[in-house]
């Protein structure tokens, strides 16, 4: 594409003259008069007709300039040969570089990557033949074969390996890709360019979270690519990384409705969602996405937490687990997709919480805590919500080890002003007795806090003393806010 070159002569006679106009106030607020005679207003028109001339001459590409550039071009030794005649090469070159099947945009080579070449299985060579072979002395040896053309091989028989079909490209432009350390992947590299293909499903994926291109469709690819790139770039084909995906959901059902409809139909949505096929390279997956598409599943009265987990398994092949994005509040948002990155799901059913609306109970826990010298106090919010959430939250071991039946009820208190702990109860003649008991002690796990200044509770089942009380059956439903205050210094 051609460069685009500023356009310096972008003001006219009258606009010199009526911006200098503008500024007399400025610079001589004791003249006020403007009139045509005023001699001061004949030396500001003098001055705007000489700036409109250079203006005019600073917007022209003068022959030292084109000069200049041909000696930057050719190096230093190079000298201009007069009566060569170059505009028909000019001219070719020009009208070349857009050609269809030249590859000078990121949307060319997404263009060109999908187009259908050719790959030789086998070279065929014509051996030399013979000038008069003797039919006698040859005996059985001597065959006969009949003149024939070239073998018609048809794409749909071809080999699966060759035939492989590219169902999506995508080209990432100043990136090298096909580097070994993923942080060498997502640094910016002039010249380079970064050819992603997604190749169609095939029977040789085992072990695999989606389908990769084969060696040989990727060097093909690339030998069709280059042909018809800019000399100096320098190309890269490579597969998609896949990044597992699976959610952490809490769910507040209709009572009308049956837990296993609801959760075959979250089933059935995220994994529509996370189509690695159909999801653009380098877009995000944000937890308000999955709050917007779960909700309109029919039998879901409301969500009240959703979290985004990513992590590979040791038999995954081709497989990075990515980063979480946080918000201002250390709140989990999102997981951050880079251009090479396809997500794949790997929700559970037992990773789905579902449990009708009355039995929800709303719990606000509101913590303040004191930075240590040097701690990162974002982190420090990220890992204090982290915490509390696996302490309360129905999926993680706490409440199991407590109530693992789900017939106990459970006691939450706050103990010192430090310490969170949860009890269970057993009702003897009226009066609740604990029986067994966790503690969180925030100051004492996590590294960067100085002093937790205050643990606060509270719930529509607040009892005398300020405990709440979680009756048997029910979830609790955590809504946490976290102050964390600096060091003090001095």
């Amino acid at each position: 594409m051609p460069l685009e070159l500023p356009n310096l002569d972008d003001r006219t006679y009258e606009d010199l003259v009526a911006e200098a106009l503008r500024l007399i106030p400025n610079y001589a607020p004791e003249w006020t008069n403007y009139n045509p005679s005023d001699p001061g207003i004949t030396l500001i028109e003098m001055f705007a007709y000489l700036t409109e001339m250079l203006l005019y001459r600073q917007n022209r590409i003068t022959d030292d300039n084109l000069r200049t550039f041909l000696r930057l071009l050719n190096g230093p030794d190079w000298v201009a040969e007069q009566n060569q005649d170059l505009g028909q090469e000019i001219q070719d070159a020009v009208l070349n570089l857009r050609d269809e099947y030249r590859a000078v945009t990121a949307e060319d080579y997404e263009t060109l990557s999908q187009e259908k070449f050719n790959i030789w299985l086998v070279q065929m060579q014509q051996e030399e033949k013979a000038d008069k072979l003797l039919e006698k002395s040859l005996k059985d040896r001597c065959k006969e074969w009949w003149d024939t053309t070239n073998l018609e091989v048809k794409e749909e028989n071809l080999p699966s390996k060759v035939s492989q079909k590219i169902k999506r490209a995508y080209c990432v432009p100043q990136r090298y890709l096909g580097a070994g350390r993923e942080e060498e992947k997502k640094q910016s590299k002039p010249n380079y360019v970064s050819v992603l293909i997604l190749p169609d499903k095939d029977s040789d994926s085992a072990n695999q979270l989606g389908p990769q291109p084969t060696t040989l469709l990727r060097d093909a690819l690339q030998g069709y690519l280059q042909q018809r790139s800019i000399l100096t770039t320098r190309l890269s084909v490579v597969g998609p990384t896949y990044t597992p995906i699976s959610v952490e959901i809490l769910v507040a059902r209709r009572s009308d409705v049956l837990t296993e409809t609801v959760s075959n139909g979250i089933v059935k949505a995220m994994q529509q969602f996370l189509d690695p096929e159909n999801w653009p390279f380098g877009r995000d997956v944000h937890v308000s996405e999955v709050y917007e598409l779960l909700e309109k599943i029919d039998g879901i009265d409301y969500l009240t937490d959703v979290l985004l987990v990513s992590e590979c398994q040791p038999e995954d092949q081709h497989c990075l687990a990515t980063d979480t994005i946080w918000n201002d509040q250390g709140e989990p948002i999102g997981l951050r997709l880079y251009d090479h990155y396809l997500p794949v799901n790997r929700l559970k059913l037992s990773q789905i919480v579902i449990a009708p609306s009355a039995n929800l109970l709303a719990v606000q826990l509101t913590i303040k805590v004191r930075a240590a010298s040097g701690a990162n106090l974002d982190l420090l919010k990220r890992e204090i919500k982290s915490q509390t959430r696996a302490f309360f939250h129905p999926l993680y071991p706490t409440i199991h080890e407590l109530n693992p039946l789900g017939v106990t009820d459970i006691k939450i208190e706050v103990t010192d002003n430090q310490t969170i702990k949860l009890s269970s109860l057993q009702l003897v003649d009226s009066q609740y007795l604990e029986t067994n008991s966790l503690e969180l002690n925030l100051a004492t796990i996590i590294t960067g806090i100085a002093q937790v200044t205050s643990i606060q509770l509270s719930s529509d089942r607040s009892q005398e003393g300020g405990w709440l009380l979680i009756k048997a059956g029910e979830v609790i439903d955590l809504r946490s806010l976290v102050e964390v205050n600096s060091a003090i210094t001095g």
